[in-house]
Formats: C-alpha cells, sequence, structure tokens
C-alpha cells in the first residue's frame, strides 16, 4: 500500500538541514500579467523573440569526459556559500519530454552586465560521464534568467545537471539538479507516482507542508497555479511585516488597489513580475 501525504499548514520552518534529494521532474504553472491579445498582423520584435525562447542545446550520444583545462580550480560544493550567493533561485527543470528536458537558473550581476555560465549535464552525480559540456550566457535583458532545453537524450533516464561560474581563478557550481525524461510515448508503462501542489504564497508564510515530498520517490510534481500571488501586502491574508514580507521596488509600476481597513499593491509592470519570482524561488524548501 502507497503512502499517502496530506498537504497542511505547519509551524515556521526556521534553518532546519534539509535532505539531499529533489523531485525529478518539476511542472510549473505561473500567474502571468494580463495583456492584450497580440493580433497575426503585429509583428513580434527579435527581441521579444528571443526573450521568449529557450536556448537549444543537443546532447551527446556517447558520454565523455570534461575536457582538459575548461575547470582551473574545481567547482565549490553545491549548496556552498558561493553557491547560494550566484545562484540565489537555485536550479529548476520541467517540462519533460522522450528526448529532452527543459533547464533553468538565474546567475545575477551588476546591471547591464550579461554572465558568462557553463552547463554540465551527466549520467552520473560526480560529472564524470558528461552529456553535455556548454557555454552560455545569462543575458541582463532577461533579468539574468537562463533557459535552456536539452534534446538528444534517452527516454525514460535520469540525469543530473548544473551551471558553473567563473570568478577569478575558480569555478563556482550550483546546486546539482536531478531531472527525468519521460518514457516513450509507445511503451507499456507502469503506474506513475506523483504529488500536485498550489497556492504557496510567500508573503508571511513557509512551505513547510512540501518537506514531507522530499522522502517519496515520485516520479514528478505538478502545480497546479498560483505559484506567485500578484498581491503585497493585502491585510486580508497576506502578512505586513516580518522576514516573509514583500515590498515592491517598483512602486510606480504596481497597482494600487484601494479597499476599506486599507489599501495595497499588486503586480502590474515586468519587474514586478520578476521581483515576486525571484522572492519566491530564494525559499530552500521550494529549492530542495
Amino acid at each position: 500500500m502507497e503512502r499517502r501525504v496530506a498537504l497542511s499548514r505547519q509551524p515556521a520552518w526556521r534553518g532546519e538541514a534539509l535532505p539531499e534529494r529533489r523531485a525529478r521532474c518539476v511542472f510549473v504553472a505561473q500567474q502571468e500579467p494580463a495583456v492584450r491579445p497580440i493580433q497575426e498582423s503585429t509583428p513580434r520584435s527579435p527581441a521579444r523573440r528571443r526573450l521568449l525562447k529557450a536556448l537549444v542545446v543537443v546532447a551527446a550520444g556517447v558520454p565523455f569526459a570534461s575536457r582538459p583545462g575548461w575547470l582551473h580550480a574545481a567547482p565549490m560544493p553545491s549548496g556552498s556559500s558561493g553557491s547560494r550567493l550566484l545562484f540565489p533561485q537555485s536550479v529548476a527543470s520541467g517540462d519533460p519530454r522522450p528526448h529532452q528536458v527543459l533547464l533553468w537558473t538565474r546567475s545575477p550581476a551588476a546591471a547591464g552586465e550579461d554572465v558568462p555560465l557553463r552547463l554540465q549535464v551527466a549520467d552520473d552525480p560526480g560529472f564524470l560521464q558528461l552529456r553535455v559540456e556548454r557555454e552560455l550566457v545569462a543575458r541582463a535583458e532577461a533579468d539574468h534568467c537562463l533557459r535552456v532545453r536539452v534534446q538528444g537524450l534517452q527516454p525514460g533516464r535520469t540525469y543530473h545537471y548544473r551551471f558553473l561560474r567563473q570568478e577569478g581563478q575558480e569555478w563556482v557550481a550550483s546546486a546539482t539538479g536531478r531531472t527525468r525524461t519521460a518514457p516513450p510515448a509507445d511503451a507499456p508503462t507502469p503506474a506513475m507516482k506523483f504529488a500536485f501542489i498550489s497556492c504557496q504564497d510567500y508573503g508571511g508564510r513557509w512551505y513547510n507542508s512540501m518537506m514531507p515530498l522530499l522522502q517519496e520517490d515520485l516520479d514528478f510534481v505538478l502545480h497546479l497555479g498560483d505559484f506567485i500571488y500578484e498581491s503585497v501586502g493585502d491585510g486580508s491574508f497576506q502578512t505586513t511585516g516580518g522576514e516573509r514580507s514583500l515590498v515592491f521596488d517598483d512602486t510606480d509600476g504596481a497597482l494600487r488597489v484601494d479597499k476599506a481597513g486599507g489599501g495595497y499593491l499588486a503586480a502590474r509592470s515586468l519587474d514586478n513580475y520578476r521581483q515576486l519570482h525571484r522572492e519566491c524561488r530564494t525559499d530552500p524548501v521550494l529549492q530542495a
């Protein structure tokens, strides 16, 4: 008999060590601002197309070792202070297909500066049998986020991945992610085990209810929506003070909502939405 996990509110998490485990695949349904429908006759600018599309990388059919001289120093251990500083939102994967998967990270820098990164995808957690070793760029115009669609993978296989960033003569590694491709569409598949989550408001709350999922051998996690909440400081259900409270940097771009008992701000500008996603993705339980 399989054990079922009940998701419920729990006391605030305060720095308890997390087990070294990751959900294999994560589907994320994110709220987005309402936009005017684009008519077919309206051309999209090259910059917009570049932001919407993920980079495509093709994996090697045969594993290979890391090229000599590419790593001048051993990467720092995943989860180290250097990793958290240069990759504060950690890594994520999703949209698994039989031969491809989508990988994501964010590595911030000074305003206007692009960040060179290196992606490694391997069969093993020690990255001795590499499938991908590729230099990429996290661009400032995309808030230093990087989305990469890795193609040419084997169906139903587990892969390990990480991003590296050079600081002086040292390479700093992100946390190591684990992802799994989907089985072949025409192959007989045994029952799959998955969990779903939703409504993860960051303001004044902690994601303790997700922690039992780290103990489960899941095939994937399905997010049903409300990955972020657009409102900030809505006193009817959000905390307006404390370490989990949010304040928009771009207050002029936010929407002012007036209501009895006091008003609050809601996201409207691109900067507002980017800030909400950045803050939400810093949560250690969500990253695990």
